[in-house]
């Protein structure tokens, strides 16, 4: 009686096992997340895009997804809402993938309040890259 609770119980733990090692595969496929800032001739940054998955944790259960998608979320609400400046954006479920410009800012215009909200979204994603590797969250400032 007692060997076949062991080995029901060896075969639950192989199957367990398994499931943890097929979800890790997948995980580690993930390119990571990148945050590509976008910077004006003068160094203000007017835009934004995030792409990809961190590979993380399975979704639901991913902080740093959950996270990068925090920063990105209130600082278009945070622009929308306390600030006057034109957003344009761009949004595909398929990757995922947003883009958000600001095209006052792109010509040394816009609001200071847009300006501290986008340098505050910016240090965010770097906070996160640093705290949890850029092999989950990678951040390239791109000058235009």
């Amino acid at each position: 009686m007692k060997n076949k609770k062991v080995i029901k119980l060896l075969g639950a733990l192989f199957l367990i096992l398994v499931i943890i090692s097929a979800q890790t595969m997948i995980f580690a496929q993930s390119d990571g997340i990148t945050v590509q800032i976008y910077k004006n001739t003068k160094g203000m940054i007017y835009g934004f895009v995030v792409s990809g998955t961190s590979g993380y944790a399975e979704k639901g259960y991913d902080i740093i997804a959950s996270g990068v998608s925090a920063i990105v979320l209130n600082t278009i609400q945070s622009i929308e809402k306390f600030t006057n400046d034109k957003i344009d954006r761009e949004i595909k479920q398929e990757g995922p993938y947003i883009k958000v410009i600001m095209p006052e800012l792109k010509n040394n215009k816009g609001s200071k309040e847009a300006i501290v909200l986008l340098k505050s979204m910016a240090l965010g994603m770097e906070s996160i890259s640093s705290t949890y590797g850029v092999e989950y969250v990678k951040v390239k400032y791109i000058s235009k």
